[in-house]
């Protein structure tokens, strides 16, 4: 669930293009960090290392809280990803 416009709304943490994108970023050795904006809990952080797979193991995850869902949830978002943005 996505908080926008302070409205709850059930847009999926990804689209088919998003999912692409991070398969070929996860086979560029040379990305470090992937910051991913409104990250409301600890599972889309699995979502993402999952759909990065072995190739982007490497990668560090930061996690934007960006509402109060995110602020709610900060002690399992912080257990799953590798930083916070606030």
């Amino acid at each position: 669930m996505r908080l926008i416009n302070g409205k709850h709304s059930h847009f999926p943490i990804f689209n088919e293009q998003d999912i692409a994108d991070l398969t070929e970023i996860s086979k560029v050795q040379m990305i470090d960090f992937l910051a991913v904006p409104f990250v409301s809990h600890g599972d889309e952080i699995n979502v993402i290392r999952k759909t990065l797979g072995v190739n982007g193991s490497q990668i560090k995850i930061l996690a934007k809280i960006d509402s109060m869902p995110g602020v709610e949830k900060f002690d399992d978002i912080l257990e799953e990803a590798d930083g916070i943005i606030f």
